[in-house]
């Protein structure tokens, strides 16, 4: 699934990093948000903008804040591996 870039024209200018957060969920949803604002700050680390960089590093991070946090399981291998090692 490819993600289409946010449509800076259709956002409004000089948006808070709070009112971002929540016009990119309304929009998009949770997940699809985190992406696209990650997107976002790939495109301004590649134009060289560090407004634009801190901008969407800020509207990224206040969404992974947001974001249930995702438990992962050790692999059995690894948690065997360590114990005949220790």
């Amino acid at each position: 699934m490819e993600l289409d870039p946010v449509n800076t024209e259709t956002m409004p200018r000089r948006m808070s990093i709070p009112d971002a957060v929540d016009w990119l969920r309304s929009r998009h949803g949770g997940d699809k948000a985190r992406r696209l604002a990650r997107l976002e700050q790939q495109k301004a680390r590649r134009a060289r903008s560090r407004k634009r960089f801190a901008y969407w590093a800020a509207v990224a991070a206040e969404l992974e804040l947001a974001s249930p946090v995702e438990v992962r399981a050790v692999p059995a291998k690894r948690l065997l591996a360590d114990a005949t090692v220790a």
